[in-house]
């Protein structure tokens, strides 16, 4: 009895492990099978997904002997069996990927895996594993393959169209680690230093910058490490191999690695040697061509300087005589008086010599800070002296408590000398018949301007005369070089400031020009 029951246990076991196999073949994905180790590999066993991998039924193929030889690819064929009867020889399990083409034609890429098993009656050797459809997965690798193609054939066409970028671009492009050697360098870099790629790479900028300009590189190396900033934007100087200095305007960015952390420096450097010479050789001719106009206008003023200068040297002559007599008389008390009067027409002289020579420098000096008013005085001082010669008053009124300027005092100088002599020009062009004065005030504005404004009583300026007023050359007088207000408004507009006009609701023109105020508690530099 109780050997019975052992054999039912034992039996209802087995039909437990029956079912589990079952159930677990039938829902692989591909399929399990068992077959001949023969050529056409006839099939003893598949399982359901038998129908889903070929097309064929699992009843039709284990019923009819059906060889699976016969739906692998003719071109996989032989390479497979070869593949399988190596691995059943050995003992082996094989793992082999080829294609079969199914009930309808269509051509499936397969994964087989298996291995050489003795048959049940030890008689002849069977094969057993598992075959699985890997179509999707031959497609995805396919079209995955294709993409890094692609990918890789699209980098290779830009790395190659930057490096020819890079290579022919027309401004030096450098880079480096920060604080390293140069890594790479362009044609127009290597031939603006001197110096070859190779040569370069043994260099770091600090080694080809001059001495002065190296302690912004190391500031400029320290906020990149810190990763205070990413760009930088310099004007500095560069030797070059022979020794000669090259002015250069450098861009420079920093690029970072896959933690954030500042890694290459990407320089593009501009030679400004020819433009700075050339700008110098533009201010140079400026000079020369505003000295030229201050000449211009004290040759204009000429007679009227020498009349101003002649009657205090006369008054020194007369006084000196009165002076020897005196003396001579022993009435020595009286000789203070003479002294001072000697002192004072002395100074007049000296003062109208002293702005004519201001005025005739050949080059401009330094900016100076200085009072609005005071410059103003001192232009009146010789424009009244032409001013004089026609009868013309001129009008000082200043403002009070006004800010200093920072100006070169020579060019404003000869800015408000210009516009007073243009005003009694215009005057006099109408033989003052609108009036006999000309005003000229200063003035602080709210935005931080201060304003030079003079008002003249004259013909005022025409609107076809308007259109080409500040051209260069251009003048209504029949002498000069039309070139005093084109000069003017380049050196207001270099002050910072503006030079304006328009003609007033009665009669003349009022020009006026600003500069812009010291800030209190600024020096200046």
């Amino acid at each position: 009895m109780k050997k019975f029951q052992e054999i039912t246990q034992d039996l209802t076991q087995l039909t437990e492990q029956r079912r589990f196999t079952e159930t677990l073949l039938n829902n692989l994905p591909g399929m399990a099978y068992r077959c001949a180790d023969d050529r056409p590999w006839t099939m003893v066993f598949v399982s359901n997904g038998c129908e889903a991998l070929t097309g064929h039924k699992r009843s039709a193929v284990m019923d009819t002997g059906f060889g699976w030889a016969d739906l692998v690819h003719p071109d996989d064929l032989e390479a497979a069996r070869a593949t399988v009867n190596a691995a059943a020889a050995a003992g082996e399990q094989f793992d082999i990927q080829y294609r079969i083409i199914d009930k309808f034609g269509q051509q499936k890429w397969v994964r087989e895996q298996g291995c050489g098993i003795d048959a049940d009656n030890g008689s002849a050797q069977m094969l057993e594993g598992y075959i699985d459809d890997i179509t999707p997965l031959k497609i995805s690798a396919s079209v995955l393959a294709e993409s890094e193609e692609f990918y890789q054939e699209e980098v290779r066409q830009r790395r190659e169209r930057l490096s020819v970028t890079f290579d022919n671009a027309p401004i030096g492009i450098v880079t480096y680690h920060c604080g390293g050697s140069f890594e790479r360098a362009n044609r127009a870099f290597c031939e603006m230093t001197g110096y070859s790629v190779g040569e370069l790479k043994k260099k770091t900028v600090v080694d080809i910058t001059e001495a002065e300009y190296r302690s912004d590189i190391t500031t400029f190396m320290a906020k990149v490490r810190q990763g205070e900033i990413d760009t930088y934007v310099q004007q500095t100087r560069y030797v070059r191999k022979d020794g000669s200095v090259l002015d250069v305007s450098v861009v420079n960015a920093v690029t970072h690695d896959a933690a954030g952390q500042p890694n290459l420096i990407i320089s593009q450097v501009a030679d400004l040697t020819t433009q700075l010479k050339a700008q110098s050789e533009i201010r140079r001719q400026y000079e020369q061509l505003a000295h030229a106009d201050r000449l211009q206008l004290l040759g204009e003023m000429a007679t009227g300087m020498a009349h101003e200068i002649n009657q205090p040297l006369t008054a020194i002559s007369l006084f000196a005589q009165t002076g020897k007599r005196l003396f001579e008389a022993g009435e020595f008390d009286r000789l203070k008086v003479i002294f001072d009067k000697l002192s004072q027409h002395s100074r007049r002289a000296g003062a109208i010599v002293e702005r004519m020579q201001t005025m005739g420098r050949r080059k401009e000096g330094a900016k100076t800070t200085i009072d609005l008013n005071d410059l103003v005085e001192d232009v009146v001082v010789l424009a009244e002296v032409d001013a004089r010669t026609s009868n013309i008053d001129i009008e000082l009124m200043l403002g009070k408590g006004m800010s200093s300027v920072s100006v070169d005092v020579v060019q404003i100088h000869q800015v408000v000398l210009n516009l007073l002599r243009n005003g009694m020009d215009a005057m006099r062009s109408l033989d003052c018949r609108n009036g006999n004065t000309i005003q000229l005030s200063t003035h602080q504005r709210d935005d931080g301007y201060l304003e030079v404004r003079v008002t003249d009583s004259g013909c005022g300026v025409s609107g076809e005369v308007a259109e080409r007023l500040f051209d260069s050359f251009s003048t209504t007088k029949s002498t000069g070089l039309g070139m005093g207000l084109p000069i003017s408004r380049a050196i207001i507009t270099a002050h910072g400031g503006q030079l304006v006009f328009r003609n007033n609701e009665t009669c003349g023109a009022t020009f006026t020009f600003t500069l812009p105020a010291i800030k209190k508690g600024v020096q200046n530099g």
